[in-house]
Parts: structure tokens; C-alpha cells; sequence
């Protein structure tokens, strides 16, 4: 886990920098900048967001940095932990299996425009990345009958 924490934790952190850095990018930076500032208007931001994450907008982004920019494309070994019934088939308890996490994070059928960074896009979405949709963050016994190995 570790040295997977040491891959893929710079590259989300690297495409993040990339984006923010784009001057028609600047946009977003303010908007967080801005929020920040007003959730945390009575105590200094610095501390306050970093204890509390009251600033919809900036918990939506890195939410959606999660999903837009899989760390992983493929989930770590993950095992069925009951029977699996797909269409005519079944999955026996105990089988193996790696979910395919960069096209569950970009299924047009759960996300719109899933090909687009949409900074905004998990505000209002209180459950996003615990119950709801995201999958890069959602994977055990919140979305499937499965365990990590």
C-alpha cells in the first residue's frame, strides 16, 4: 500500500498543479481562494480548512480530481465475498477480480460529460465518495460484494 501511496499520490497531485496552472484555469483558483476565505471568515482559513472541510466548492474539486484523474486503473486485488449474480451468470463466492476503475470513473451512464473536469461538479453531493458514484473512492462493501485482499 505504501508504494502504491508513492505512485500514484504524486501523479494526481502533479495533473492537479498542471490544471490549476493553465491561465484559463485562474477562474477555479479564485472561486476556492474566495470560498475558503468566506467559510472560514471568523478564524484563520489556514487552520480552519484544514480541520474542517466547510468550503463546498474546494471539497467538489478534489472529488472530482479523484474521479477525473484515476489513480489507479485498475482497483488492487479485490475478492467476491457471497455469490454474484450477473445477467445468466454466477460469480462464485471467493472468485478474484480487478474493476476497471479509470471506466467506472468515466461511465456516461453515472457521470455527465464524464470527459470533462467539472470543478463544480459533486456540489450539493453530500455522499459523493462515500455512498454515491465515485468509484476511485467507493469500492468494498459501500458498492459491491467484495473485499480487498
Amino acid at each position: 500500500m505504501v508504494a502504491a501511496g508513492l505512485d500514484t499520490l504524486p501523479g494526481n497531485i502533479n495533473m492537479t498543479i498542471a490544471y490549476l496552472s493553465s491561465p484559463h484555469r485562474r477562474e477555479i483558483q479564485q472561486h476556492m481562494y474566495k470560498e475558503i476565505i468566506e467559510t472560514h471568515a471568523n478564524e484563520d482559513p489556514w487552520h480552519g480548512c484544514l480541520l474542517e472541510e466547510k468550503s463546498a466548492y474546494v471539497v467538489s474539486f478534489v472529488k472530482e480530481v479523484l474521479r477525473f484523474w484515476s489513480t489507479l486503473n485498475l482497483s488492487f486485488n479485490r475478492q467476491s465475498v457471497k455469490d454474484i449474480y450477473y445477467k445468466a451468470a454466477v460469480i462464485p463466492a471467493g472468485t478474484p477480480f480487478l474493476l476497471n476503475m479509470w471506466a467506472a470513473n468515466h461511465d456516461e451512464t453515472i457521470f455527465k460529460s464524464p470527459f470533462e473536469f467539472i470543478p463544480d461538479r459533486f456540489v450539493g453531493v453530500p455522499k459523493a465518495g462515500r455512498e454515491h458514484n465515485i468509484s476511485a473512492t467507493v469500492l468494498g462493501r459501500a458498492r459491491a460484494p467484495v473485499s480487498i485482499w
